[in-house]
């Protein structure tokens, strides 16, 4: 059998069957394995076209493959190729076939320059099976997945204790998310692949808790006739520590919104709770600005709230207050202070108008969480009438003074004349018993006399 070498589309060669020894190769057989790039000028001055002898003399086949003598078949591996170069994969292919006019056989080797497919192959591969994603190969219809070392080692096995099955890590997916996935793959295969396939699932560790994984993946190699799946590819990354982060997030957040939920239903409560309470309250905030003006306070100065609240409260009928919401802005509480508020649009009972209010107040500041001061209340009680009582009261115990004081008075001046007329009325009565001890005798001759 004569073989066209040069017609060949592939690196060949013919070399003896017995020794191994290189009987004739095509130019491209010389460029990829006989004479490899060249390292210097000296090196390509010495190399001669087709002629195997010239540098290569007594090589043998598999002497210049690499390869074991007598070596026959097919497999991949890299070649020699210069000091200065990288080894290069090749496919070699060694048969043994009929020698044309001669009963001994020759042996045909065909090399093929596979190093681009073999190096992304490699890279991928070691991309793969040293990165912190899990690999997986999913062949469908024959119901096969390789899983690289590392998807198992995200879930605490070791790779020779799982079959590379589905059925394999669908026992170990969380229910709820093993539905959800498989509702996603059926559309990534609907959709021909427009819909990616992407999906975070839950799988069981072998120490029982439970690892995040980020599932991707696409398909790879549809069938030609029908469009079904045949194979897919895809990764598993564990996102435990970013789903537990985002989990505690949350949760912090849905806390947060229920406490925040709870202020706003504590504030409305206040609010409403300082609008009707049945004592006037107002509060200003720390420009000075009165923002509360409760029912009570508009009920007893009869000036309605819109026209107070967002007044500056030394424009207002509470100006006088100035000094003690001052204080209290610093955080200097003012206890019972007396308030005169101006009012002259109250009406009293008997027609004539009362210019004024007397509250007894005390200021309370206002503070946020971060203890920052936003205001101040004033909760007062309305003592003008108690206020009026006790000028009155005052009043009337003046007059009584006056009048004790006029009487004790008088009750002076007449006790001194008194005074003289009692010591001179005794001194009558001491002088008239002196009388009575001198003259007994004449009185009884009297008595007598009369008697006769």
């Amino acid at each position: 059998m004569s073989v066209p070498l040069e017609s060949l589309c592939v690196a060949a060669a013919l070399a003896d069957h017995g020794t191994g020894l290189l009987e004739s190769f095509n130019e491209k057989f010389r460029r990829l394995v006989v004479q490899p790039p060249a390292n210097d000028a000296s090196d390509v001055k010495q190399q001669k076209e087709g002629d195997p002898n010239t540098h290569y003399e007594g090589k043998t086949i598999w002497d210049l493959l690499g390869l074991e003598p007598g070596f026959t078949g097919e497999l991949n591996k890299p070649i020699y190729q210069a000091e200065t170069a990288p080894n290069k994969w090749v496919r070699i292919h060694i048969s043994t076939i009929d020698r044309e006019g001669s009963t001994n056989p020759i042996l045909f080797a065909q090399v093929e320059d596979v190093d681009s497919g073999m190096r992304a192959k490699d890279q991928w591969t070691a991309i793969l099976e040293t990165s912190f994603d899990g690999f997986w190969d999913y062949h469908i219809v024959k119901d096969y997945e390789y899983m690289s070392p590392r998807f198992w080692e995200m879930f605490g096995y070791d790779a020779s204790e799982k079959e590379h099955k589905p059925s394999e890590w669908m026992g170990m997916i969380h229910q709820e998310d093993l539905k959800a996935c498989l509702e996603d793959l059926n559309r990534h295969f609907e959709s021909k692949g427009e819909i990616p396939y992407i999906r975070e699932a839950r799988y069981r560790h072998k120490q029982g808790h439970w690892v995040w994984v980020l599932c991707r993946g696409r398909v790879i190699v549809w069938d030609e006739n029908t469009g079904a799946p045949l194979r897919m590819i895809g990764t598993h990354t564990d996102i435990s520590e970013k789903k537990t982060k985002e989990i505690k997030e949350r949760e912090l957040y849905a806390k947060i919104e229920r406490e925040h939920k709870l202020v706003l239903v504590a504030n409305e409560e206040l609010r409403r709770f300082v609008q009707c309470v049945n004592a006037p309250v107002f509060g200003v905030d720390t420009q000075g600005i009165i923002n509360v003006w409760n029912d009570c306070m508009e009920r007893i100065t009869n000036i309605p709230q819109e026209e107070s609240v967002g007044k500056p409260l030394d424009a207002s009928s509470v100006k006088s207050a100035q000094e003690m919401v001052q204080n209290a802005l610093r955080g200097e509480e003012v206890t019972n202070a007396l308030l005169d508020v101006v009012v002259p649009k109250i009406p009293e009972s008997d027609g004539r108008k009362r210019k004024a209010l007397k509250l007894l107040v005390n200021t309370t500041t206002r503070r946020n969480m971060d203890n920052d001061v936003l205001g101040c209340f004033c909760l007062g009680l309305d003592v003008t009438e108690v206020q009026l009582a006790n000028e009155k009261y005052l009043k009337e115990r003046e007059r009584v003074a006056a009048e004790k004081n006029i009487n004790e008075f008088v009750a002076h001046e007449v006790r001194n004349p008194l005074s003289a007329a009692i010591s001179a009325t005794q001194f009558i009565v001491e002088g008239l018993k002196e009388i009575k001890d001198i003259i007994p005798a004449p009185r009884k001759s009297l008595q007598k006399d009369a008697a006769i």
